[in-house]
C-alpha cells in the first residue's frame, strides 16, 4: 500500500499544480470543434508520466505479474522456451522479452519498457485531443491506470493501436494500410488486436452513423438474449486463463459499467443531438472519437454478461477518457464547469479508493510493494 499511495499522492499533487497553470487558449490546432480548451506546463505532464512509470517500474507483483516475472527471466538465452510455447501465449510477446534479456536479467526492464509505451499513448493522447488534459489525466490515473499494471500484454498491445489513432483522423489508403500493419504489430503481442479491424471499419464516418447504430443494436440484443452466444464464448474460455480473470473483476462490474460506459454515452448521444437540433456539424476527427466512445460502451455493457468483451475495452476507453472534460463542459457552460468538474474529480478519486479497496479485499495489493533489486544489481556493478 506505501507504493500506490505515495503515487496517489504526487499525482495529485502534481495535477493540481498542473491545474493551476493550466489556461485556455484557441481550439483551431485539434482540428475539430471544441470551444473550451485548457493547456499546461509541459513539463507537468512529464513528471505526471514519469511519477506513474516508476510506480508500476518498481512494483513487485500485481495479479499477473509474477507470471510476466518468471516468463522473462525463462527467457534468458533459451529460444526454445519460445519454440515450445510453454504459456501458450503470442510468439511476439516471448521473443520481446527474449531480446529485453541481452539489456538485463531483471524482469524489472519489461515493467519498465512496458510502462513507458502504455503511460506515452495515454498522456500523448490526452495531450493532444482533450479539451482539459489535467482532468482527463486525472480520468485515467483513477479509472484505468490500475489495471494496466495487470493485462500488461494487451495494455502494450493496446498502446500500439492508441499511438496509431491519429493515422484514422485523416484517412487515406496510405495512412489505413499503416494504421494496419500497426495492429498487426500490436496481435503479435496479443491476439485481441485484432478487434481494432472491426473497430476502424465501424468508427470511420460521422457520428452515431449507421454501422455504429448496428452494434449498439447487437449489444442490446447481446444484452437481452445473450443465450447460446455467451454460453459458446464461456465454453471457449472454461478452465482458460480467463476464467479466473472473469470472476476476479466482477464485484466492480456495474460501478465501473455506470462511470466508464453509461454515463460517457448518455452525454455523447446528447451532445449529437444537440448538435443536429442547431444544424451545427460535427468535425471528422471528434465524429470518430465520439464513435469510439460508443464501441467502448459496447464493450463496457457486454462485459457485464461475459468479463471477455470488457477487455477490448482496452482499445477504446481512451475515447471518453479525451471526451468527457468536452462534455462536460458542453452542458454546464464554462461558468460552472469548474464546480461541476470538481465534483466530477471527487466522484472519480472516490472510484480509485474504491477499486484499492476491492483489489485489497481479494489480496492483489499485499504484492503491490516496491521491488529494489535492481538498484543492488546497479550498486554491485559500480563496485566492481
Amino acid at each position: 500500500m506505501v507504493l500506490i499511495s505515495v503515487c496517489t499522492i504526487l499525482v495529485l499533487l502534481t495535477l493540481l499544480t498542473a491545474a493551476v497553470r493550466r489556461v485556455p487558449c484557441s481550439a483551431d490546432s485539434l482540428g475539430f470543434d471544441n470551444r473550451m480548451r485548457y493547456v499546461t506546463d509541459g513539463r507537468l505532464l512529464l513528471i505526471f508520466a514519469l511519477i506513474l512509470i516508476a510506480t508500476s517500474s518498481l512494483r513487485q507483483g500485481f495479479i499477473d505479474t509474477y507470471a510476466y516475472r518468471i516468463m522473462y527471466t525463462s527467457m534468458a538465452g533459451d529460444t526454445s522456451f519460445v519454440e515450445t510455447n510453454t504459456w501458450g501465449i503470442e510468439a511476439g510477446w516471448l521473443y520481446f522479452l527474449y531480446f529485453l534479456n541481452f539489456i538485463s536479467s531483471n524482469p524489472q526492464l519489461m515493467l519498465f519498457i512496458s510502462a513507458a509505451v502504455i503511460t506515452a499513448a495515454y498522456v500523448l493522447t490526452a495531450k493532444k485531443y482533450s479539451a482539459d488534459v489535467c482532468f482527463s489525466l486525472l480520468i485515467y490515473f483513477c479509472i484505468t491506470y490500475l489495471n494496466t499494471n495487470n493485462g500488461l500484454r494487451q495494455y502494450v498491445a493496446a498502446a500500439i493501436t492508441i499511438l496509431a489513432f491519429p493515422l484514422l483522423l485523416k484517412p487515406n489508403i496510405k495512412k489505413v494500410l499503416l494504421y494496419m500493419l500497426c495492429v498487426l504489430a500490436a496481435y503479435q503481442f496479443h491476439q485481441s488486436a485484432w478487434v481494432c479491424v472491426l473497430i476502424m471499419a465501424v468508427v470511420l464516418g460521422k457520428p452515431l452513423n449507421f454501422r455504429v447504430i448496428v452494434a449498439l443494436g447487437f449489444c442490446a440484443a447481446f444484452l437481452i438474449f445473450p443465450g447460446t452466444v455467451n454460453d459458446y464464448i464461456a465454453e471457449i474460455f472454461d478452465e482458460s486463463k480467463y476464467l479466473y480473470y472473469l470472476d476476479y473483476t466482477a464485484g466492480m462490474g456495474a460501478l465501473r459499467a455506470l462511470i466508464t460506459g453509461v454515463l460517457p454515452c448518455v452525454l455523447a448521444v446528447s451532445y449529437i443531438m444537440k448538435k443536429r437540433r442547431t444544424l451545427e456539424i460535427i468535425e471528422y476527427k471528434e465524429s470518430v472519437l465520439l464513435n469510439v466512445l460508443f464501441i467502448n460502451t459496447i464493450f463496457v455493457l457486454m462485459g457485464l454478461v461475459m468479463q471477455y468483451w470488457a477487455r477490448f475495452t482496452f482499445y477504446t476507453e481512451f475515447a471518453p477518457i479525451v471526451l468527457m472534460p468536452k462534455l462536460i463542459c458542453e452542458f454546464t457552460g464554462k461558468k460552472h464547469y469548474q464546480t461541476v468538474s470538481a465534483v466530477a474529480v471527487i466522484s472519480y478519486l472516490f472510484f480509485f479508493c474504491y477499486n484499492v479497496y476491492v483489489n485489497i479485499g481479494y489480496g492483489s495489493m499485499d504484492s503491490f510493494t516496491a521491488d529494489w533489486t535492481w538498484l543492488r544489481q546497479i550498486t554491485e556493478v559500480f563496485k566492481l
